[in-house]
């Protein structure tokens, strides 16, 4: 199996959405950023660099492709909780391939841009990312957030369960 790239690009990118994902990326710089961060996010929290215009910065579009067959999703156990069993509805499966009705495009995928965007720094998002339990699902199951960037973390189940976030490298 192999995984292929379609995309056009229409300008210089900062920010790319694909399927349910939403990401974006830290600001370029020359300098590494420490292996605990991605590579450019030094130089958006150090405040140096050329501002970014959000007005005039361009987009990435695209689809991500698979070539061949993806295989199957695997069952997700949910009896150990009876309140999940109800809530699921029916049999649950892992998200690890996510295709398209084409049978080749590619959900839950993370595209970034690693680095080729010079000194530029990026506005530190105001919103939190967030990431919900529903149906004893993560929603969304794939997301990108900014180094700094504060996460909210919700549980909409009538349960008690939760999301273990245990960063070592980045606090």
């Amino acid at each position: 199996m192999r995984l292929r790239n379609a995309f056009r690009v229409p300008g210089w990118a900062v920010a790319v959405t694909l399927a349910t994902t939403v990401s974006a990326c830290g600001g370029g710089s020359k300098e590494a950023a420490p292996a605990s961060e991605p590579a450019g996010a030094a130089a958006g929290a150090a405040g140096g660099g050329q501002k970014v215009d959000p007005a005039t910065a361009g987009n990435v579009t695209g689809v991500a492709t698979i070539d061949g067959t993806a295989p199957k999703n695997e069952p997700i156990k949910m009896n150990a909780d009876p309140v999940c069993v109800r809530e699921a509805k029916g049999v649950q499966l892992q998200e690890t391939y996510l295709v398209g009705a084409d049978g080749k495009s590619l959900g839950n995928v993370f595209v970034y841009v690693k680095d080729g965007l010079g000194n530029y720094v990026y506005d530190q998002p105001t919103d939190s990312a967030k990431i919900d339990q529903k149906e004893c699902r993560y929603r969304p199951h794939v997301f990108g957030m900014r180094v700094g960037q504060t996460v909210e973390i919700l549980n909409s189940d009538p349960t008690l369960h939760n999301i273990h976030a245990m960063p070592t490298a980045n606090q």
